[in-house]
């Protein structure tokens, strides 16, 4: 079903885009018409994310080997998007790792790993995407933040902090980018069915433990993440930039 007619034969990207919640984002995008490219530095297990989407929708998923901690690997990505013709309605900024580590366990490489990708990645991405939407005064761009930048889990120190960064650089870009009407919105989401979740709560006790802590009694769906990425990416809600949008089924109540 189309429900965002708005995207329909304009370009869509998508970091990190390979599986999980990038992958919903990009299926959804795919479905109501876009041109989708998946920038990602793994595409092997894509075919396998995106099996389930008819032929006619798999056909406008271009995937993109790209290393969003590397400014000049996402720069030449753009300048191959911008000699694609299609116009930049919406970029989404989802890549990201995590590592688990205890305040004594921390290290420098660390550090770096985790800010290089999701707070760096994502400026650098906003950067190329800005350089795109600017010529056409319109433009979406959003970053997937998560709920551990408001409430603190343990070992996720570093994980933690970079998201609450990517809070602050949502609205600093956000007001930037205002006076050429580009929107610039950060959603965080609850604990989200992907294979990142079963990693980290492996047997059922441990996930029981952690669903019981949403109020609405299970866990976030990349699609329920695709759908509120889509909305606020259409000119609909043009009116809306530098906020942080929780998915959370109310566990931050």
């Amino acid at each position: 079903m189309i429900l965002y007619p708005e995207l329909s034969e304009t370009l869509v990207v998508v970091t990190g885009g390979g599986r999980g919640i990038g992958a919903g984002i990009a299926a959804l995008a795919a479905t109501n018409g876009a041109e989708v490219r998946v920038l990602d530095l793994d595409c092997d297990f894509a075919d396998e994310s995106y099996a389930s989407l008819p032929l006619s929708e798999r056909c406008r998923i271009e995937f993109i080997r790209c290393d969003v901690s590397n400014r000049a690997d996402v720069d030449h990505t753009a300048e191959r998007l911008a000699r694609e013709g299609t116009r930049l309605s919406l970029w989404v900024n989802n890549a990201g790792i995590v590592q688990t580590a205890g305040l004594s366990e921390i290290d420098v490489e660390m550090f770096h790993q985790i800010l290089d990708v999701n707070l760096l990645g994502a400026i650098f991405g906003s950067r190329a995407a800005a350089a795109l939407m600017r010529p056409h005064r319109a433009g979406s761009i959003i970053n997937i933040s998560s709920m551990t930048a408001q409430r603190p889990l343990p070992g996720r120190l570093l994980y933690g902090s970079s998201k609450a960064a990517l809070g602050h650089a949502t609205r600093s870009i956000a007001k930037e980018l205002a006076p050429d009407h580009i929107t610039v919105n950060a959603i965080a989401p609850v604990s989200t069915e992907t294979a990142l979740l079963n990693a980290a709560y492996p047997d059922e006790g441990s996930r029981r433990r952690r669903m019981d802590a949403i109020p609405l009694g299970r866990f976030c769906q990349p699609r329920d993440i695709a759908n509120m990425a889509l909305y606020i990416g259409c000119p609909r809600a043009s009116f809306i930039t530098g906020q942080l949008i929780m998915i959370d089924g109310g566990a931050s109540l």
